[in-house]
C-alpha cells in the first residue's frame, strides 16, 4: 500500500493514523500564529457522482495506480515551484495538502496568485476526471487574514467561510437532542483525541450544548428544566445519554498509552 498511495494520505497505510493529518494541520496553523504569518486552509468536498466520472480516467488510474489524481497534480506543481506550499519550520518540511479518506485539506500562503493556481489545478482535475468539487460545501478558513481579504479568497474559490447556525427554533426537543449527539458531540472528536481540553473550553462547550438543548438558537441564559448532571447520565440511569466532554476527552487520550 505505501508504494501506491501518496504519503500525504494519513489513512489506509500501516504505521499511520488518520489523526496524523489533524495533528500536522494543527502544527501548521499554530506555526502561522506564532510567527504572525498569514495563511489559508481550504477543505474540499467532492461530489459522489459515480454516473459523471470519466471511467477511462478511472481505469487508467487503477491500472497504473499512481495514487490520487489530485495528489499527483499538487505534488507536480510543488516540485516545479509553481505552488509554494507551507514550510513547517521545525523540520523544514514542505506541505501543500493533506488527505483523510475522501476529504482533502489544502494549505497555502495568503497570496492571491497562489489561490489562483490552486483554483486552476482543481479545474484541471475536474476536466481530466469529470469529478466535481462541491464548492458550496467546501470551506476556506484563515489565520491572520482580514475579513475583506478572506471574503475575496472565498469568492474566488466560491467556497463558504463559516457554517450557518442551526435553526434550532424549528426543531423539537428530540430533534435538538439528536443533533447534539450526532453533530455537536462528534465535531471535536479529532481534537479531543490529540489534546487535553482546557477546563474553560469544556465549560463553554457544556453551556452551548445545554443552551441549545433547552433554548434552540437562543444561547442566552434561560431556565433549564433538568440539571446537566442528570441529562448526561445514560438512558438506563434515567438521563438523555449525552456524553460528558471531559470523560470523552480522557478516554480518547488513553489510547496513546
Amino acid at each position: 500500500m505505501p508504494s501506491i498511495i501518496g504519503e500525504t494520505h494519513t489513512a489506509f497505510i500501516g504505521g499511520k493514523n488518520i489523526l496524523d493529518g489533524v495533528f500536522i494541520a494543527n502544527e501548521v496553523v499554530d506555526g502561522w500564529k506564532k510567527a504572525k504569518l498569514q495563511g489559508l486552509t481550504i477543505k474540499l468536498n467532492f461530489e459522489k457522482a459515480f454516473d459523471s466520472v470519466n471511467w477511462e480516467f478511472m481505469f487508467s488510474m487503477m491500472s497504473s495506480f499512481v495514487a490520487e489524481g489530485l495528489n499527483i497534480l499538487l505534488t507536480r506543481a510543488l516540485n516545479l515551484g509553481i505552488l509554494k506550499g507551507v514550510l513547517v519550520r521545525a523540520n523544514e518540511v514542505l506541505i501543500s495538502h493533506l488527505q483523510f479518506a475522501d476529504d482533502t485539506i489544502l494549505l497555502c500562503e495568503s497570496d492571491m496568485a497562489q489561490v489562483v493556481i490552486i483554483k486552476r489545478i482543481l479545474r484541471c482535475l475536474e476536466v481530466l476526471s469529470e469529478l466535481r468539487i462541491n464548492y458550496h460545501k467546501s470551506v476556506v478558513c484563515s489565520v491572520g487574514v482580514d475579513d475583506e481579504s478572506l471574503h475575496t479568497f472565498a469568492n474566488l474559490l466560491t467556497c463558504k467561510i463559516k457554517i450557518i447556525r442551526w435553526m434550532g427554533k424549528m426543531l423539537s426537543l428530540a430533534g435538538r437532542l439528536t443533533l447534539i449527539k450526532s453533530v455537536l458531540s462528534s465535531l471535536p472528536v479529532y481534537y479531543l483525541s490529540l489534546f487535553k481540553m482546557p477546563e474553560g473550553v469544556a465549560r463553554e462547550f457544556k453551556k452551548i450544548k445545554a443552551a441549545f438543548l433547552w433554548n434552540g438558537n437562543d444561547l442566552k441564559r434561560k431556565v433549564h428544566l433538568v440539571k446537566w448532571l442528570e441529562v448526561t447520565k445514560s438512558v438506563g440511569q434515567g438521563g438523555l445519554g449525552i456524553r460528558r466532554i471531559r470523560d470523552v476527552n480522557a478516554c480518547l487520550l488513553l489510547k496513546w498509552w
